[in-house]
């Protein structure tokens, strides 16, 4: 009997090292594939961790999202090459003009669902009805329609060369077309009139058409308008600075953003008046490929020459906290589904999805206001401080670089509270009613109560005492602080974020902080889920470090499963394949 206790004993623990090793081979092997294939590193990654969960297993998943931000997903192999994206009206489709073909695909399941064969290059525009019909223009100058239903193709029209931009009004009766030497098409789908128009708004990058208004916006910073019941004659505005590298008008053509040989970044004008309203706009250099407005105007977007897309708030002119790194190549097109809340992005390496309501592995509070940190001196190392309160659901810092202000950010609504005067943050209260702040004098706290704003002296030692953060490592350890649940993190001078396995004293990862330092200050919710990393200058950054979500954005970023063949190759026939992800839910 003791024998056979043995004998399962060891059974086990042998069971146990060959799951682990099974984890470390597929965390090794999802690390090496990241670069070239996303999806299927990410799979590998999550794959390790539900057989054994191993620090290796944890630092692939962790490293893989920290380089691929993506928070969407990445579309196969199938649309490499993509030259033109364009979101269904219910923007539950996708369609891109790829070589030789125009497909089309389910941004749920990231599946292609319909595919319409477009001999030559890859298309330069595509647009869909939303009476059902699919256009595509061509390098060589043809507006394609096909009715999505019959998949006949419905018009083959010659508008000139190089069709940029296409547009059809609210029913689908009508398609207008405009190509990169000013000319404009409209043709009627019951085939009664085909109107051809030239423009003085130089390459057409833009076209809208409503009823029988037609206009024209190009990369001239010109804007043509006709009444279509005069075709004959047109309206014509400049209303772009310079003669713009890359430029994009609105859907109402309200707004023009350009970038011109003399800035890096974005400006935006006024499309009816032509004054600036922003520029260049705000954040790191930006050697612009391309432009593109959200439907309501209220988003721009621009992918850099190097990689990388940046997002404006148009209102204030002021930089999104997304950091949409991740899509592979340059970037070709840029479209905004109708409501805003998805970007993708298209080019030689594919197509990627940006969910933009999605909370990114990384993400960046800025309150308006604050100095930018490219601006800001290096402050009084003490002053870095930060605090969650109990539940997590507020947390505050101090802003600025000479007079100091305390931001009390509301983390469920993702609003800024308010703001109050104080040089550093102690912690909340219990109850999360005050919030003890550092003063001048370093024996005294100002406790401030949040509701009334009022405040009352108490001594600072014993505030002090309550901190949860910290900036400088001890003697004993290689981490800053510690979630006491296993985890630890670190900053380095060059601003690399690193998480540690406490109980291994092993690195899990690293990310980058923009703005980061040694001496950031840093701090985890009671929780241990969030990490917040306070810089210079009055930015933030939250760090999600809980594992479990981990999975469910790499999963999220792959939006498929390991197929038989690939669980064969990395996994073994050993173990019986199961889905590696959870099924998408309706």
């Amino acid at each position: 009997m003791q024998q056979r206790g043995i004998a399962i004993v060891e059974r086990n623990r042998a069971e146990e090292r060959a799951r682990v090793a099974l984890s470390r081979q597929l965390a090794s092997e999802a690390l090496a594939l990241g670069p070239s294939a996303a999806d299927l590193a990410l799979l590998l990654a999550v794959e390790a961790m539900r057989v054994e969960d191993t620090p290796q297993a944890r630092s692939s998943v962790f490293r893989l999202l920290a380089s691929n931000q993506t928070l969407g997903g990445l579309l196969g192999a199938a649309v490499r090459g993509a030259a033109s994206l364009a979101f269904s009206p219910d923007a539950k489709l996708l369609a891109v003009g790829i070589p030789g073909a125009v497909t089309v695909w389910d941004v749920r399941t990231r599946r292609e669902v319909q595919r319409f064969a477009a001999e030559g290059k890859a298309p330069l525009s595509v647009a869909f009805s939303s009476s059902g019909l699919i256009a595509a223009g061509m390098e060589d100058g043809r507006l394609i329609v096909w009715s999505r239903d019959s998949a006949k193709m419905v018009v083959n029209e010659t508008v000139g060369e190089n069709v940029l931009a296409i547009a059809f009004d609210q029913d689908g009766s009508r398609v207008a077309a405009g190509d990169v030497g000013g000319n404009v098409v409209v043709v009627s789908m019951d085939g009664a009139r085909t109107l051809h128009l030239r423009g003085d708004q130089g390459p057409t990058n833009t076209v809208w058409l409503e009823g029988d208004t037609l206009v024209a916006g190009g990369g001239q910073g010109d804007i043509t308008q006709w009444d279509l019941t005069k075709p004959d004659a047109s309206e014509h505005r400049y209303v772009g600075a310079g003669q713009p590298l890359e430029a994009a008008f609105d859907r109402r053509l309200t707004q023009f953003a350009g970038y011109t040989g003399g800035s890096q970044t974005p400006y935006i004008d006024d499309a009816k008046t032509g004054d600036l309203r922003h520029g260049p706009l705000g954040g790191a250099a930006l050697n612009v490929d391309e432009l593109a407005f959200s439907a309501d105007g209220s988003l721009l977007a621009a992918a850099g020459a190097r990689g990388g897309i940046v997002i404006w708030d148009t209102a204030s002119g002021e930089r999104e906290p997304f950091d949409l790194r991740g899509h592979p190549g340059t970037v070709e097109d840029l479209a905004f589904a109708p409501d805003g809340g998805v970007l993708a992005a298209g080019g030689a390496g594919g197509v990627s999805i940006f969910d933009l309501r999605g909370s990114p592995l990384v993400s960046a509070i800025s309150p308006r206001g604050v100095v930018p940190i490219s601006e800001v001196p290096n402050v009084v190392r003490a002053g870095a401080s930060a605090a969650f309160n109990n539940d997590g659901s507020m947390l505050a810092w101090p802003v600025g670089a000479t007079e100091r202000q305390i931001v009390v950010w509301d983390l469920v609504a993702n609003s800024e509270r308010m703001r109050l005067d104080g040089d550093g943050v102690f912690a909340f209260g219990d109850d999360g009613a005050t919030l003890a702040l550092e003063t001048f004098f370093a024996e005294a706290a100002a406790v401030v109560d949040l509701k009334t704003k009022q405040s009352r002296k108490q001594p600072a030692d014993s505030w002090r005492s309550r901190r949860k953060g910290a900036m400088e490592l001890p003697k004993d350890r290689l981490w800053a602080v510690d979630n006491g649940q296993g985890l630890g993190a670190s900053v380095s001078f060059d601003g690399t974020l690193t998480l540690w396995d406490t109980r291994r004293s092993v690195p899990v990862g690293s990310v980058g902080i923009p703005g980061a330092f040694d001496y950031s200050y840093l701090v985890f919710d009671n929780a241990g889920r969030r990490l917040a990393v306070m810089t210079s200058g009055g930015a933030l950054a939250i760090v999600n470090v809980y594992a479990p979500s981990w999975i469910e954005r790499a999963c999220n970023l792959a939006a498929r499963d390991l197929d038989a063949a690939e669980w064969r190759q990395y996994v073994g026939e050993d173990r019986v394949q199961t889905p590696v992800c959870a099924p998408a839910t309706q």
